[in-house]
């Protein structure tokens, strides 16, 4: 873990980090690393302690959350917002997705009519290999939200930001 520390009219003497309550270390030279493997899961405390050449002393904290698994991470790549088609066209689609733990297993496509909240969701297309590129076929004229859905090999699965297409161009 590399931490940063700045004195605006001097220079920094120590970085000290604490996890819940306890010391990791103590170092006077950049770049302060610390070497932190967290024994448990769950939300961890952490509180960096920076001192200057005047012996002041400034705090920072932070919040992290150390999970089992972690879910895959997802960004639809194409279509971009806004974009706009012929009616029947296919859409090409492709997403960047990467798991921490284990690998992603697919990406899918999904969408639903813009103007109806209710409107049911349909999956469009997979893709099983990077880089998850695939298209979408028979799309009626409107416009539509579309998403893509990374899914692991534990089964965990995280949404990307969806993207608003619109389809019946001439």
């Amino acid at each position: 873990m590399k931490l940063d520390a700045l004195d605006s009219d001097g220079k920094i003497k120590s970085v000290s980090l604490f996890v819940d309550g306890k010391s990791v270390g103590t170092t006077k030279r950049t770049p302060y690393v610390f070497k932190w493997i967290a024994r448990s899961l769950g939300m961890h405390r952490l509180r960096a302690v920076a001192v200057d050449n005047d012996n002041k002393q400034s705090e920072s904290f932070r919040t992290v959350t150390i999970m089992e698994k972690v879910p895959p991470s997802v960004t639809l790549k194409q279509p971009l917002e806004g974009a706009m088609f012929k009616t029947q066209a296919e859409i090409a689609v492709s997403a960047q997705a990467f798991a921490r733990t284990g690998k992603v297993n697919r990406v899918e496509y999904w969408v639903r009519e813009h103007a109806f909240q209710m409107a049911p969701v349909k999956l469009a297309a997979t893709a099983k290999t990077p880089p998850y590129k695939a298209t979408i076929q028979g799309l009626e004229p409107g416009h539509y939200m579309l998403w893509a859905i990374a899914i692991d090999d534990h089964g965990a699965s995280s949404q990307s930001l969806p993207v608003r297409v619109h389809v019946g161009m001439k």
